[in-house]
């Protein structure tokens, strides 16, 4: 038994496959064509994102240390006071 392709079938078939040809065109190109200014400038400000945070962390941890020798000092003093 063969089976045999009808015309309209084929064309809704081969339209369907220009349908999702053109769905993916832009990220075939967007993958071919390599990085532009877009690309740099978002690199630039992940990078400059990066270093804010690292920094922020950097200076919340600075703060604790030098609050945690306040801490003691008034944990003492506490204490004296009950003595």
């Amino acid at each position: 038994m063969e089976r045999s392709t009808n015309p309209m079938q084929m064309l809704c078939f081969l339209l369907a496959l220009l349908f999702v040809f053109l769905e993916c065109l832009p990220v075939i190109v967007k993958l071919l064509a390599g990085k532009d200014p877009y690309d740099n400038e978002v690199q630039n400000q992940r990078t400059i994102h990066d270093y804010e945070s690292d920094t922020n962390v950097t200076v919340q941890k600075e703060a604790v240390d030098r609050l945690k020798d306040t801490y003691v000092d008034v944990s003492i003093n506490k204490r004296m006071k009950e003595l």
